[in-house]
């Protein structure tokens, strides 16, 4: 379908230059090449052409790009010119007059569409350019058009073999050659996807985005540009949050905004869940009216201003990742992770429409975009069939609603839900008499960081499946290591400009142009990779924030899909590759450099696993059998935040319950959100709550799970096979109370036949608890007893409650630094200058002790070792910026035997900075150990700055 923009006859699109943009493609694809008709523009290593570079920044930029990338192919210096001489073949590059002359006229190309054509000697590549630079490339919106520059691309791909895998001389293929002939060209060509973009940025922490060598942003927007991404992007990526609504109506209108269960509206701007900052709507209110008002002022070039419109760092503007100028459609989506509102209305209607909460949002979708087709207002309203709101409406969408479609894509290929995604498109096709733009999920967020998901055959296959009801889209692929997703973005950018791509040919083309001889052996590297990786990612579920990957466990990841045998068969074919590429500098270097960038990591993560795996036996507490034993274990934060607040659990058991006693420290008790709920209401996890997980079985594949509440309200369930079992009911008791400005407490009784058997004396098991309060920052919502967990319920990195009082077995004292410090002593600890006992960065006891260059030491001494016997010291270290002053200085300790031996550990200094790390290390005592002085241990920070904290010292005989 062609549609013209601003046109008040029928609702359409136009470019910000006034030129048309279109939905479908509205021209042909012609390539006609006359490959008897050359003429030689190189021989025997002499350039006989000209580059000659039109005025528009795409065609300078493209001339620029054309004189290095053919300058390492015919290994000569390649000047830009201004005007062609006459004297020599030209590449004439956006010479919009040359164009004219010969019929061609650019503002009748399909956006980012070409010509590239022999005229006469010459060779002229022509497309539609803006006037602003095409390296502006980065956002959502309207980009600048540089067909000139992609069809420049597009001539050096297929004329003079240059690949653009990745930017660099590793990643870019430039095939040296000393003749060069070209034939009579005639290509008009444009993509079949008008919709063309790739969202490759970092997700989460990454200590290396970019590969060696690489820049971001430079090199990122680069690759974007050279694989030819779209310069369109139509938007619905929850434009309702980017109004400033919470601002503009927060105070006078709070009934704008959904209401929790406990009557309160979500419009804090301090909310402590960040997305809920930006408020979530009640979509029976009059909100409505004022979204209209302010699409109307959008799509009539009206400012920011004039509708009190602001962004979210409260700015008077229209954002321009959701409102991008030039771009008439107005982004009507709700905010991430939206919150179904629970007021008088919202409840009336689902009574009345049989709790069909997409009813309710699709309704309040077609009321805006019908409310302005009423009006004559030109342009589009944006909206998304997403998460909770996905299912086709009954009512009719009308012409100037623009649909994306959200589904899990290449990765689910062949899964049943995969399949079901795929059906539900065409049906929306079906419903809308057009194809829609999709919003495909392959980011790597809820996956492992270190493994490469290089997944080329599954992305090619699936949009070429979909493209009776695609017309492109938005491929959501953040992660953590760029390199380790460029051939998906390089399939996802071929494939979306031709449909017709042979995916075999392409990739056979990679591996023979990257490693020559060695062709083989990494094609089935990329080939296993490719595989391994859709095993992980083969769990999708819908959530409110969009299709989710379930992954599997490490265990399964390390066990099973990089178990050691594959891991040994991979490194096998990077060993033959190297071998087979030995007499081949450029190829040997390629295969080195994909092995270290791609491999190594995937290799390292796999022995931090083992590693962590070793540790985690040791995260371990007691089980008491009476309340007068049980031991507090103390809640700690993740990703190094302050412990604001302290949470204890003290577990206990008996023949027929455990006992879990909770005392969570809250000096806001007056600003918790929680309220009574009627038992299993799934959303408890919303409140201030504790959750307790037991894995009885220690088997580390489920759990059972139950969450409280300050207000005695509980909910359980028991976790297996990644699913929920809302049947399961623990038969719990639940007692809490709260202590004004204080704490609240909790004691949970849970009987032991609810529960699958102990085999032994232990169990696995994890205890959190999540912080929620009104209107009062702070930093951490989050506190876990297992350290190791990246997740509250992440089962495997569980510890483990023993009905052993392994304590005992500690020759130290007050190795968990229970007690306060007072000044040089902590316990049995002491220094030369007072200690620092850190409460707000600790794992164990309550405090951590904190080396730094005033209190730069600690030590105990002690007298109950044996001679000649195996000895382990274990503890938790986290370094902050340590910085040696000297050699061999920075974070040690010394265990003096007293007797001349002494043992020092690491051998090496630490510094530098990381989090907490258990470290440990083994030594057997000499014969006249204690001899000549009390033996000790001595931890120290020695003549270096910084930060260094210890926790959780162990000191044990070895069995």
């Amino acid at each position: 379908m062609h549609l013209k923009l601003f046109s008040f006859l029928t609702f359409s699109l136009v470019a910000a230059a006034g030129a048309g943009m279109n939905l479908e493609p509205t021209t042909s694809r012609r390539i006609e090449i006359t490959a008897a008709a050359t003429q030689a523009w190189v021989q025997d290593g002499r350039v006989a052409f000209e580059l000659v570079a039109g005025p528009s920044p795409a065609a300078r930029m493209a001339a620029e790009e054309a004189s290095e990338l053919l300058g390492r192919v015919f290994a000569a210096k390649i000047p830009v010119l201004r005007r062609a001489s006459g004297s020599l073949p030209a590449l004439i590059l956006g010479d919009r007059e040359l164009a004219a002359k010969n019929g061609i006229d650019p503002e009748s190309f399909d956006r980012d569409g070409f010509v590239i054509k022999t005229l006469g000697r010459d060779v002229l590549i022509i497309g539609r350019d803006d006037q602003r630079p095409p390296s502006n490339a980065g956002g959502t919106g309207l980009f600048p058009e540089c067909g000139t520059l992609y069809g420049t691309y597009a001539f050096l791909e297929r004329f003079a073999g240059v690949r653009f895998y990745f930017p660099g001389d590793i990643g870019t293929v430039t095939p040296r050659q000393q003749d060069w002939q070209l034939p009579q060209i005639d290509i008009a060509d444009r993509p079949d996807f008008p919709q063309r973009r790739f969202y490759d940025v970092c997700y989460g922490k990454s200590a290396k985005f970019m590969p060696e060598g690489l820049e971001y942003p430079r090199d990122f927007h680069t690759n974007h540009l050279r694989v030819r991404l779209g310069t369109l992007n139509l938007t619905t990526c929850h434009g309702l949050a980017f109004l400033g609504y919470v601002q503009r109506f927060g105070k006078t209108h709070p009934e704008y905004f959904a209401m929790k269960s406990n009557g309160e509206r979500i419009c804090d701007p301090n909310d402590p869940i960040e997305r809920n900052r930006t408020g979530h709507l009640c979509f029976s209110s009059a909100i409505k009216q004022e979204v209209i008002l302010d699409a109307i002022a959008f799509l009539t070039g009206q400012s920011a201003e004039s509708r009190g419109v602001l962004d979210n760092a409260g700015k008077s503007r229209w954002t321009y990742s959701r409102f991008p100028t030039g771009l008439p459609s107005f982004d009507i989506s709700p905010n991430d992770g939206m919150i179904p509102c629970l007021c008088e209305k919202c409840q009336k209607f689902r009574a009345e429409n049989n709790n069909d909460e997409n009813k309710l949002l699709w309704d309040f979708f077609i009321d805006i975009a019908e409310a302005l087709q009423q009006q004559g207002i030109p342009g589009y309203v944006g909206a998304p069939a997403y998460g909770r709101f996905k299912n086709i409406p009954e009512r009719k969408i009308p012409a100037n609603m623009l649909c994306s479609y959200a589904l899990g894509g290449p990765w689910q290929n062949g899964t049943p839900g995969g399949q079901l995604s795929e059906q539900l498109l065409a049906a929306w096709k079906d419903k809308l008499g057009q194809r829609l733009w999709t919003w495909v999920y392959v980011y790597r967020g809820e996956t492992r960081p270190q493994i490469p998901h290089l997944t080329p055959r599954a992305v090619v296959e699936f949009y070429q499946r979909v493209k009776p009801w695609c017309m492109g889209g938005f491929m959501e692929a953040g992660t953590q290591q760029w390199l380790h997703g460029y051939l998906t973005t390089y399939a996802f950018a071929k494939v979306a400009w031709d449909n017709d791509l042979d995916v075999s040919e392409m990739l056979a083309e990679h591996h023979r142009l990257m490693f020559a001889a060695a062709a083989a052996p990494m094609q089935e590297f990329y080939e296993s990779i490719e595989r391994n990786w859709l095993k992980t990612t083969r769990n999708l579920v819908e959530t409110p924030l969009g299709p989710t990957i379930v992954p599997p466990s490490d265990e399964e990841i390390w066990g099973k899909i990089y178990s050691p045998e594959e891991m040994s068969r991979m490194e096998a074919l990077l060993q033959q590759a190297r071998q087979l590429a030995a007499g081949d500098a450029e190829a040997l270097r390629r295969v080195e450099y994909i092995s270290a960038e791609i491999w190594q990591p995937v290799l390292a993560s796999r022995a931090a696993f083992a590693r962590t795996r070793n540790d985690q036996l040791y995260w371990r507490a007691y089980l008491a059998d009476s309340p007068a034993k049980a031991q507090e274990i103390y809640l700690v934060s993740r990703q190094d935040l302050p412990i604001e607040v302290k949470t204890t659990v003290k577990p206990y058991c008996d023949a027929e319950f455990f006992y879990f006693t909770f005392e969570c420290q809250e000096p806001h008790t007056d600003k918790m959100t929680f309220s009574p709920r009627e038992f299993d209401d799934q959303d408890i996890w919303r409140d201030s709550t504790v959750e307790i997980f037991l894995n009885p079985s220690c088997d580390r594949k489920g759990y059972y799970q139950i969450l409280v509440n300050p207000a005695g309200s509980f909910s359980d369930l028991k976790r297996s096979f990644e699913r929920n079992d809302w049947t399961w009911n623990s038969g719990a008791t639940v007692k809490t109370s709260i202590v004004p400005g204080e704490k609240w407490l909790a004691e949970v009784k849970v009987p032991r036949s609810s529960l699958e058997p102990m085999p032994g004396t232990e169990m696995v098991a994890n205890f959190s608890r999540f912080r929620v309060l009104n209107q009062v920052p702070f930093k951490t919502p989050g506190y876990r007893w297992s350290f190791y967990a990246e997740k509250f319920s992440d089962v495997p990195s569980f510890g483990t409650i023993t009905c052993q009082d392994e304590n005992a077995q500690n020759i130290l004292q007050d190795g968990d630094f229970r007690l306060p410090a007072k000044g040089r002593f902590l316990g049995k600890w002491a220094s030369s200058v007072p200690v620092y006992r850190d409460e707000q960065c600790f794992l164990t006891g309550g405090g951590s002790v904190r080396l730094q260059p005033d209190s730069p030491g600690i030590n105990q001494h002690f007298t109950n070792l044996k001679p000649n016997t195996t000895y382990r010291l274990s503890f938790y270290l986290r370094l902050r910026e340590v910085k040696p002053l000297a050699a061999g200085s920075g974070f040690y300790l010394r265990l003096d035997e007293g007797s001349g031996k002494v043992n020092t550990f690491p051998p090496v200094r630490a510094y530098g900075t990381f989090t907490w790390a258990r470290q440990e290390f083994s030594f057997t005592t000499g014969e006249q150990i204690g001899n000549r002085s009390k033996p000790y241990l001595r931890f120290s920070l020695y003549n270096a700055e910084g930060t260094a904290w210890i926790d959780h010292v162990r000191l044990c005989e070895v069995p």
